[in-house]
């Protein structure tokens, strides 16, 4: 019995030493070596650069590319606007790169779409405030949100100033009114 009775302490305090070597050799495994702090730092950045440069290259946060007007920033147009020289009404859209309304309207082609509707009747001009030449203008018209719109009638006054995006519906209505009147 004695003998039977030392076998089990035998076996309990072996498998006590077995468990503790166990849980230290789980507990190594666990420590992050600097080497592996490191490399994982290092994968995140790369991740974060390449997300960067995609945002970039496409200029939005979908991933699609822009549809770009052929003068991003018009302030010869703005000028003939403010002058009233073109004799036509001009609906001067001031922007931002960083502005997502911009990007959506952009990408969408509403302001686009506009312009094709209201060709030869209205005048669009952009102007990015993010541009260096283009701050005196955006200081001008108090632009402080992007979009801003300001509408000029024939003389170049200015009849409409808003910020945000309306809607087209509501866009279009003032367009309608401007375009029609002599």
């Amino acid at each position: 019995m004695r003998d039977l009775w030392r076998t089990r302490e035998k076996d309990s305090t072996m498998s006590k030493r077995k468990t503790g070597s166990r849980n230290h050799q789980r507990h190594l495994q666990n420590q992050k070596s600097p080497l592996g702090v490191w490399i994982g730092a290092g994968v995140m950045l790369i991740l974060i650069v390449v997300a960067i440069g995609w945002t970039t290259a496409t200029n939005s946060t979908h991933g699609t590319p822009l549809k770009q007007h052929p003068n991003e920033n018009d302030l010869a147009t703005l000028q003939a606007a403010e002058s009233g020289s073109l004799g036509r009404p001009i609906l001067v859209w001031f922007h931002a790169d960083s502005c997502h309304v911009c990007q959506m309207l952009k990408r969408e082609g509403t302001i686009n779409a506009l312009e094709q509707q209201y060709n030869g009747r209205v005048d669009f001009s952009m102007v990015n405030i993010e541009k260096p030449e283009s701050r005196t203008a955006a200081r001008t018209y108090r632009v402080s949100a992007t979009p801003t719109f300001v509408l000029f009638d024939r003389q170049g006054s200015v009849v409409s100033q808003f910020a945000g995006w309306p809607g087209t519906a509501a866009v279009a209505g003032v367009l309608d009114q401007l375009a029609d009147q002599q």
